[in-house]
């Protein structure tokens, strides 16, 4: 399952177009031709914000794509709050004009991820591969106007690279993955969704084997 469009643009920036347009008819309808011309600028700016064009997704083996388009902020390894574990972390800037769509960094099933508590974490989608890979995706706070980053029901399927939610008003999207990851990418590099690879995953059978003969 993924979120889908009608002409590259999803159906939520469709609704917002299709307001600013009836403002501009109203307006010109009582002859207020300057707050007229104002708001058809408005609506070609926001055609031009939700447009968001098909790409030639990676097909790299093991790779986790970039879910928004945008620039690497920074690249640590931290603790992972979200599945208690230590993780690479890698965030990204999102671009202000860049696709208004979000794309899953790998193909999986998603999770509900839950805090500490217990209580269902809000700005945070978990994938779980097949393989037993687990990625996160967390938005800056209150940047999806509360709504997870996968607009996806827990439970269903999503595809690598593939359309999965929105990024709203998020100014940066975090990636986790396992500390095993190779990361990739470096702080103040352009990437864009679906298409730039952020880390490879280490197969876990591997690392096992690894840890056996030493």
């Amino acid at each position: 399952m993924r979120v889908r469009t009608f002409l590259h643009i999803p159906h939520e920036g469709w609704l917002i177009v299709a307001g600013l347009v009836l403002c501009v008819w109203l307006a010109l309808h009582e002859q207020h031709w300057l707050i007229g011309a104002s708001l058809s600028v408005v609506s070609l700016f926001g055609l031009g914000y939700f447009y968001d064009s098909d790409r030639t997704l990676c097909s790299t083996p093991l790779g986790v794509v970039a879910p928004v388009d945008g620039r690497i902020a920074s690249v640590e390894l931290v603790r992972d709050e979200y599945l208690g574990r230590n993780a690479l972390r890698i965030r990204v800037a999102t671009a202000p004009l860049g696709a208004y769509s979000l794309r899953a960094p790998i193909e999986g099933k998603l999770r509900e991820p839950r805090t500490e508590n217990g209580d269902p974490c809000t700005n945070v989608s978990w994938i779980h591969s097949d393989e037993g890979d687990d990625v996160l995706i967390a938005a800056g706070r209150g940047g999806l106007l509360g709504q997870r980053p996968c607009m996806v029901p827990v439970g269903e399927r999503v595809g690598h690279g593939r359309r999965c939610g929105l990024r709203r008003l998020a100014r940066h999207i975090d990636v986790y993955v396992d500390e095993s990851a190779r990361a990739k990418v470096h702080p103040g590099q352009p990437v864009r969704a679906g298409v730039d690879v952020l880390a490879i995953l280490k197969r876990k059978a591997a690392a096992e084997g690894e840890e056996t003969s030493v």
